[in-house]
């Protein structure tokens, strides 16, 4: 019985191993080039005001060269961090880096740091930024072009 048993196992293991394999051509990982373009969002989230978190969105583009560097312009509209209603525009430029794994931080000159997890071929990437003591948002952000689409 321990011998039949001891075989069954081999097969099992000598069949399953190619689907255990990882054939690293298939998804290379990530690096700085990976985000290139111009990418589209629409985040939902909350800022905190007065012990309350607020609803609020905002919608814009990112574009990221390819080499660690971009900038950013969107449009603002909700409760601001002082309660009252508003609408506003941000252009600003930031800087990131790219783990092999496609989790990407993107910082900021304000200090804000986003965490990005990018499509292998970077064509898309979910976002979130969580500052419990301010604000919460996240979206999916869209490739639409390759080039810098903010400059026009």
């Amino acid at each position: 019985m321990n011998k039949i048993l001891a075989s069954f196992i081999v097969v099992i293991a000598i069949n399953a191993s190619p689907a255990l394999a990882h054939d690293s051509s298939e998804n290379p990982g990530c690096n700085l080039a990976s985000l290139k373009g111009t990418y589209t969002f629409n985040a939902q989230g909350f800022n905190l005001i007065s012990n309350t978190y607020v609803p609020s969105s905002y919608i814009g583009m990112v574009y990221f060269n390819g080499n660690g560097t971009g900038q950013a312009k969107w449009y603002f509209s909700g409760s601001s961090f002082s309660g009252d209603e508003e609408s506003i525009d941000v252009v600003a430029t930031n800087t990131y880096v790219m783990e092999s794994n496609c989790h990407a931080r993107v910082t900021y000159k304000n200090g804000k740091v986003f965490d990005y997890f990018v499509a292998p071929d970077g064509t898309s990437a979910q976002w979130a930024i969580n500052y419990p003591e301010t604000s919460r948002f996240s979206s999916e952000a869209k490739r639409i072009s390759r080039s810098n689409l903010l400059l026009n």
